[in-house]
């Protein structure tokens, strides 16, 4: 089958990200604090200290994107499905919110390819899938930085103990151990394996 839709969405009084400056933060002898300013002080950089707060931000804005969805069986054991997205976010109204961040954090395009085939010699089944992420940009208090884009391949494969309703499963996520950051000042992601024994007497009991 395919499957495709679209989507519009607005937003009002959006959570974002507002700069300020304050007074800077100093340790002293009896604990932390916090420099008052004032006209003399001001303009001494180790003074002031920028900061980020969480507020509603003034401006409208919107979303707007489709998905795109296909499944087909290559062989009656045999299915391949494919999906892939865009989405875009951006503001509108009289001018723009200069200064403010909307940290949406979503990456404009990604898509995933898949086969996977049951019952293959009987009691063995197998997957093999691979997720694409564009590049995009990424937001937290007090950092702005790009997620560089990034592709992964994960595979598994599983053995029926017939009539015991036992499946095995070995399985490997990112298995070429491509290894990626999926926020901004995130960790390094790898790969990871799994084994998993699953009992489901009404899905495997043939």
């Amino acid at each position: 089958y395919i499957d495709l839709s679209f989507y519009y969405n607005t937003f009002v009084n959006f959570i974002g990200l507002v700069p300020v400056v304050g007074g800077a933060v100093t340790n002293t002898g009896s604990g932390r604090e916090v420099t008052a300013l004032n006209a003399t002080n001001v303009l001494r950089y180790n003074s002031i200290q920028n900061y980020q707060v969480w507020a509603n931000l003034p401006n409208s804005f919107e979303s707007f994107g489709y998905a795109l969805a296909v499944e087909t069986y290559l062989h009656p054991k045999v299915k391949a499905v494919g999906n892939f997205s865009y989405i875009r976010f951006q503001e509108f109204g009289n001018a723009p919110a200069i200064g403010l961040v909307d940290a949406f954090n979503t990456p404009t395009f990604k898509g995933n390819l898949a086969v996977y085939g049951t019952q293959l010699a009987r009691n063995w089944s197998a997957g093999l899938s691979m997720r694409w992420v564009n590049g995009f940009e990424f937001v937290v208090p007090n950092f702005r930085g790009s997620v560089p884009s990034f592709t992964v391949l994960d595979a598994v494969v599983g053995y029926t103990f017939l009539g015991s309703g036992f499946h095995l499963k070995l399985g490997a996520n990112n298995f070429l151990n491509n290894r990626h950051v999926e926020v901004t000042f995130g960790p390094t992601v790898g790969a990871s394996y799994y084994l998993q024994l699953v009992f489901a007497p009404m899905v495997y009991r043939r």
